[in-house]
């Protein structure tokens, strides 16, 4: 069964694949922009249920990923400045782009939401 539609403030976790194929998952997002204009590059949640209100994967300043409000296209917003190079399937790493450091799941053996940014 799909799960509950996501909403802002909702914990984004680092689970490849999405979870399963049907990426209905607070953890499979698609790179927007180009990193040419002012906006960056953004994870967009891949939810079909949101295509006129898209959420993005966010850095808050606790360090947590969060889902929220995607920023209009040209809009530079760092808590949203993301990118990654996965688009094969291959585990790669999210990148904090303001300070090129990478989430990676914390240490402490925890699941979902809890990651910490460090060395990529």
């Amino acid at each position: 069964p799909a799960s509950p539609e996501p909403t802002v403030g909702d914990a984004a976790v680092l689970e490849p694949n999405g979870g399963g194929t049907d990426c209905n998952t607070n953890d499979c997002f698609v790179l927007i922009g180009d990193g040419s204009d002012e906006g960056g590059t953004r994870l967009r949640l891949d939810d079909a249920r949101l295509v006129d209100d898209p959420l993005c994967l966010s850095v808050e300043l606790s360090g947590r990923l969060v889902l929220d409000k995607c920023a209009p296209t040209g809009t530079y917003v760092a808590a949203q400045h993301l990118s990654t190079a996965n688009h094969t399937g291959i585990d790669a790493p999210v990148v904090y782009e303001p300070n090129s450091t990478c989430a990676m799941p914390a240490s402490d053996g925890s699941k979902g939401d809890a990651v910490v940014f460090g060395d990529c």
